[in-house]
């Protein structure tokens, strides 16, 4: 499947490949389907690529290798879901925002994005009673760029 994307133009994507989700992404609830994208192979940084409207796409972050005891408590209900039967099938992401006036690079931790890695049905999870940011400095680590500068 070819996708239009405005940071990427035209990318090819296999149809497994598609992120479904079902209640969309906080905000933007009417958005359903998504690709997710390699910023570079070097870098950390991946978007999540809507199929449907090219220029919408989200930076997203492996959260564990700057949070290595973060932890999503998924609920029977989440899994459920995401027809998944263990967390273990699941791919855990965090949504980053970049300032470029600030220069700063954060991480939304309490509202990640969870996706089946069998069937790729996705869900953003909001976490409750959490010690987490929604808004954590990911740049306070060494190993970790902005993909402005990635």
């Amino acid at each position: 499947m070819k996708i239009l994307t405005t940071r990427f133009g035209e990318v090819e994507v296999e149809d497994n490949q598609i992120v479904t989700m079902p209640e969309g992404v906080i905000g933007f609830s009417e958005y359903k389907r998504y690709a997710l994208l390699d910023h570079s192979p070097e870098s950390p940084f991946k978007w999540f690529q809507s199929v449907e409207v090219p220029d919408l796409a989200f930076a997203v972050i492996d959260p564990f290798p700057f949070v290595p005891d973060y932890k999503v408590d998924l609920k029977k209900s989440d899994l459920a879901f995401l027809d998944a039967e263990d967390p273990s099938d699941t791919l855990i992401l965090v949504f980053v925002s970049i300032k470029r006036e600030t220069s700063s690079v954060t991480a939304n931790l309490l509202g990640p994005l969870v996706i089946n890695l069998r069937n790729f049905n996705g869900k953003q999870v909001v976490l409750s009673d959490s010690p987490y940011s929604s808004s954590y400095d990911i740049l306070q680590h060494d190993s970790v760029s902005s993909p402005e500068n990635a």
